[in-house]
């Protein structure tokens, strides 16, 4: 698969033009327009009596890469309730598309809500296949956990960060107003499992906490190591006399 692909511009149309980037905005709307007609395509001609065949999705996301064709199935799924999976209903609200429905109608994917649940389910088995984590790895409710010492999941299928491997998803919460669910927006501080390296990060940076079952070894020993308060060091002798 490619590694590189036209770049995906999330914002609004409003902060596009605040920045004066208005024609780089409308190239990205033209692109998602293209591949959520691809999308539409690639269902019609891979799907049976309602049943989506295997490999329905590999030539979308080799043509547009991941982050455009999540972009674009999450903002179809976000713009009607439909009868989907819990786990897909909460994978498209984890993707960061901005209310902006004269636009993102543009993008609207025409296809059944199951055959749509399924190409969703392709595109995560794809991801899988890179070695990448997604919402189907994250434990409980999204939007409600607290994030507080906890591992997260750098969310792969919303971020621009060109993620080669498991490594770059893994963090510890350590604090931040934003470990906790009713502070949507606010940043945590977050503590990279693979090097310790610290960044502060959105809390919707995240797919949410991390399955235990699906802790790698090395990760494990990273957390409690992160966990283990910190000893402290006796204090060196001054070398004084001591009165008596």
């Amino acid at each position: 698969m490619r590694t590189e692909y036209s770049p995906l511009d999330r914002r609004s149309r409003a902060d596009a033009r605040r920045a004066g980037e208005s024609q780089k905005w409308e190239a990205s709307l033209r692109l998602n327009v293209r591949c959520a007609k691809a999308i539409e395509h690639a269902i019609e001609r891979h799907s049976a009596g309602g049943v989506l065949e295997s490999g329905a999705a590999e030539e979308i996301l080799e043509r547009y890469g991941f982050a455009r064709v999540s972009f674009v199935l999450a903002g179809s799924l976000n713009r009607h309730i439909r009868n989907i999976s819990d786990k897909v209903s909460d994978w498209s609200m984890s993707v960061k598309v901005p209310y902006d429905p004269k636009y993102t109608s543009q993008f609207m994917i025409h296809a059944s809500d199951a055959l749509l649940d399924a190409f969703v389910r392709q595109v995560w088995e794809a991801r899988q296949k890179l070695g990448l984590y997604g919402m189907e790895h994250c434990a409980g409710e999204w939007g409600c956990e607290d994030y507080q010492d906890r591992v997260l999941l750098l969310n792969a299928d919303g971020t621009d960060r060109n993620l080669m491997s498991l490594k770059e998803q893994l963090w510890y919460a350590a604090d931040g107003l934003g470990c906790r669910p009713e502070n949507c927006g606010c940043s945590i501080r977050a503590v990279r499992l693979a090097d310790g390296g610290t960044e502060i990060l959105d809390r919707g940076d995240f797919a949410g906490v991390l399955d235990e079952r699906y802790l790698p070894d090395w990760a494990a020993e990273k957390l409690a190591e992160l966990r283990t308060p910190q000893q402290k060091q006796p204090e060196a002798p001054s070398g004084g006399m001591e009165m008596t």
